[in-house]
């Protein structure tokens, strides 16, 4: 296994190192896998994530590609790596995650814990630290994802993304909340070691009220404590750093004798474990694959920062809408701009599968996939896709379709602006999760990860080829 630092040495000597090292693409995929395990969480702004970006900037620099960067600057919420202290009549009470973006309290607070039934109603709960239940409920995913074959409908999923964001929205301290802190204690509907380290919900603005998560026994002890009306010290340092740098990358390779239509491809680089997000890999794949085959269309790869972080980067869809409303000249089409004619959407790759077994309470891996969320937004691309695809699970294929009102990932912008698309999304239980239960890099399935990069791989060749009438037309999506 090749380990890469590149803080040891040259970046172009590094990426050629990389190159003479690596006996097949299975071992730079590899070694980039645990290169990211050895990074660490890459939370938007942090070092890890601009030790990533600048990582992919040389290897694309390598490939003799003149990189473009998009330089912003955010506020910044930086946590104490101790993490929040919780305690109740002195006994310490395990947390199983902080509430990120939502605040900090300056040193230890005790207050009284008041029940609360919902977030919503913490501004009642002046000077207090509001105690909230919350479920981890099976949800249905075929209400808010379309099959286009109808007999391949999703089942359900009881999923901590979902249940945090649609039931731990707070009232922020700007309307109004003056509500000490918050803490949400999960059910029995999530498992202890399911709960740990999930950085959930991700896409709210910062809050300005500390809030935490706790699970199990601490969610009982601390229920218990708020019925009765006893009080709890509650400790979540950090702070907010203003003007807190990051970059998105993006470069352009010309098309032979259709310059002026483009296909993007597109991922994301935060994350805080190694399949949230990998997509870069594949990205980096199919930009080596591009210089050597000198395309017809202009290829253009975008690498977004701003996924987890999405409040401070824009006001509307994903990371990817900055990049679309800063670059309207590389897509719309309008006078002396270019027209992208389709684009590829790259996320978390190779997952393998876990579950909540509750009634054994315990968290495992299933020994299989996880099945893949992979979109295709018009009819003609869910053909090509359908007879192209040959992914984490060999012996299956199910191909999603936006709905009106929602598609999960960085591909729903491009779709939001009636740009063909193929998106790969997949969503297990962790991929919010800061791992922090053993081996990290057990989480890709190599094999997987492989054969969904082989599937881009002949998408990219197939679209680069085809008609520019025939991609389709995406649908309207209203929430892009």
């Amino acid at each position: 296994m090749y380990y890469l630092d590149i803080r040891s040495t040259n970046p172009l000597a590094l990426v050629s190192l990389i190159f003479a090292m690596a006996a097949s693409c299975e071992d730079l995929y590899a070694s980039e896998i645990a290169y990211l395990e050895r990074l660490g969480p890459r939370y938007t702004g942090n070092t890890a994530h601009n030790q990533l970006i600048d990582h992919i900037e040389y290897q694309l620099e390598a490939l003799g590609l003149n990189v473009t960067t998009d330089h912003y600057s955010f506020d910044y919420l930086n946590m104490d790596k101790e993490g929040p202290k919780l305690t109740v009549d002195g006994q310490s009470i395990a947390i199983s995650s902080t509430y990120p973006y939502s605040g900090f309290t300056n040193g230890t607070i005790t207050a009284k814990l008041v029940p609360l039934i919902s977030a919503t109603l913490s501004p009642f709960a002046e000077g207090s630290i509001g105690v909230v239940q919350l479920s981890n409920p099976e949800l249905s995913q075929s209400i808010l994802i379309d099959t286009w074959n109808k007999s391949q409908s999703w089942g359900s999923t009881a999923n901590p993304v979902a249940a945090t964001s649609l039931n731990a929205k707070i009232p922020g301290a700007k309307a109004g909340n003056k509500v000490d802190a918050l803490v949400f204690a999960w059910d029995e509907s999530i498992t202890d070691q399911n709960a740990l380290g999930q950085y959930v919900p991700f896409t709210f603005d910062y809050i300005g009220i500390p809030a935490i998560f706790v699970s199990g026994n601490s969610s009982k002890i601390i229920v218990d404590a708020a019925m009765k009306g006893r009080s709890a010290s509650l400790n979540v340092p950090g702070g907010l750093k203003p003007g807190t740098p990051s970059r998105t990358l993006w470069a352009v390779v010309e098309g032979t004798t259709c310059r002026e239509e483009t296909i993007i491809i597109v991922t994301h680089t935060d994350g805080p474990n190694v399949v949230e997000e990998n997509g870069y890999i594949a990205a980096l794949q199919l930009a080596r694959d591009v210089v050597s085959a000198k395309p017809s269309r202009t290829h253009v790869f975008v690498f977004v920062t701003g996924h987890l972080r999405i409040p401070a980067f824009t006001s509307h869809g994903q990371a990817t809408s900055r990049w679309l409303d800063d670059h309207p000249e590389m897509w719309d089409g309008k006078p002396h701009h270019r027209k992208t004619v389709a684009s590829l959407a790259l996320e978390h790759f190779g997952a393998i599968q876990y579950t909540d077994d509750l009634k054994a309470d315990r968290y495992q891996p299933t020994g299989r996939v996880e099945p893949e969320l992979l979109y295709a937004n018009t009819e003609e691309l869910f053909e090509v896709t359908e007879a192209l695809w040959l992914g984490a699970d060999p012996s299956y294929t199910r191909i999603s379709k936006p709905s009106l009102f929602l598609q999960f990932g960085e591909g729903a912008p491009l779709t939001a602006q009636r740009i063909p698309n193929v998106a790969l999304v997949t969503t297990p239980l962790y991929l919010l999760a800061e791992w922090r239960l053993g081996n990290e890099v057990a989480l890709v399935d190599m094999g997987a990860l492989r054969r969904q990069i082989q599937s881009f791989q002949r998408l990219r060749t197939k679209i680069d080829g085809m008609e520019s009438a025939s991609f389709g037309v995406p649908g309207p999506l209203l929430s892009g």
